[in-house]
């Protein structure tokens, strides 16, 4: 998950983190709001593809258990992530962020990669995806989010 009022960094970050997990073979989910101006052109374009891994945050928090991997990308503070709650159901969570850090931080998180000199989450995701052992491969939309994060935020 990202930030409330998820932006096309976000949304690209956390599509290339779900193709890192697919690659591997693992179950893998987008909570976001998908309602939000930002990115709502954007979903409307991918919904047939995607509408399996985008959800809600109710379904979030009935789907969590303590054995869930949580990864934020885009931010670090507690109390901006999209659900809040989710990061008290699981002790495995991992942040992807770029920004400044902040008071709220979340510092429970069993790794974090926060480089402030990055551009953006995007930026570090495709960092991790050219660095990765195995193979990924994204699909032309995932690259044009990761570029798109990348691009708006610079």
């Amino acid at each position: 998950m990202g930030h409330t009022n998820p932006d096309i960094d976000a949304i690209g970050s956390a599509l290339g983190i779900y193709r890192i997990a697919k690659t591997l073979e693992k179950e893998a989910k987008i909570v976001a709001n998908v309602e939000t101006p930002s990115i709502k052109d954007l979903y409307e374009s991918i919904k047939d593809q995607y509408q399996e891994v985008f959800i809600s945050s109710e379904t979030a928090l009935a789907q969590v258990d303590s054995g869930t991997l949580i990864i934020v990308v885009d931010t670090h503070k507690k109390s901006y992530v999209e659900v809040p709650e989710l990061l008290e159901k699981t002790e495995k969570v991992v942040i992807i962020d770029h920004h400044r850090r902040s008071t709220d931080f979340i510092d429970d998180a069993m790794l974090t990669f926060h480089e402030v000199y990055a551009s953006s989450a995007a930026e570090l995701v495709t960092e991790i995806i050219e660095y990765s052992e195995v193979d990924v491969k994204l699909t032309e939309l995932e690259a044009e989010a990761l570029y798109a994060g990348i691009m708006t935020e610079t």
